[in-house]
């Protein structure tokens, strides 16, 4: 599931070296990911586009053959082949897309492994410091503070600029409901939630 993890980590590193700035980071590799996936995502809307023009058919062929399992599956992969029309060609290029977007989010949670290239003895050094029962990711994005002193002082490892204009990228709404920047971010993520289906369905047809 995670198989893109690492090799996203070693694209992520040196962009954030260069730019020094956890958010404009993920926002180029986010970028870079949609480039490098575009051919993928225009497959799979063609295909897709496709598939539903044959919609009239498909339905007549079942209503058709709606008693004959095995002559309406002949039919319609006749129906698939005349049309040049590959009935899992919308799948495929997603499910790509998904484990590239699993790799992305492993990489995202858990900084200090693959942006700081922290070991998994320093992992657990950190943890150990802290004295509490928490996971890598835990503690990439909790007691930030902690974790940035054992970072520093004994480590010497540069922490990871969270700051992305003036909004700390590791606070949380729970419990600073009243600060408006933390509320920036679930905004956006839930206007993109809407709007991305209807952008989609109108690129397809």
């Amino acid at each position: 599931m995670y198989i893109f993890a690492k090799p996203l980590g070693y694209i992520i590193k040196p962009i954030y070296d260069l730019i020094q700035n956890y958010g404009l980071t993920l926002i180029l590799v986010t970028l870079l990911i949609r480039i490098v996936t575009l051919p993928l995502s225009v497959m799979s809307q063609k295909s897709t586009a496709r598939t539903q023009k044959l919609q009239p058919q498909i339905q007549a062929l079942q209503q058709k053959y709606k008693n004959d399992k095995e002559k309406l599956n002949t039919e319609m992969q006749k129906l698939y082949s005349k049309n040049n029309v590959n009935p899992l060609g919308g799948c495929l290029p997603l499910i790509v897309q998904m484990f590239v977007l699993f790799g992305f989010i492993k990489v995202i949670y858990n900084p200090l492994q693959y942006i700081l290239r922290l070991s998994e003895g320093q992992i657990n050094q950190i943890m150990k410091e802290i004295g509490e029962k928490a996971s890598s990711y835990q503690v990439s994005w909790c007691g930030i503070d902690r974790v940035k002193d054992i970072l520093i002082n004994e480590l010497h490892v540069k922490p990871i600029n969270f700051n992305f204009f003036g909004i700390d990228l590791t606070q949380m709404l729970k419990g600073n409901l009243t600060d408006w920047k933390l509320w920036v971010f679930p905004v956006l993520a839930t206007v993109e939630t809407i709007l991305s289906p209807v952008i989609s369905k109108k690129q397809i047809f």
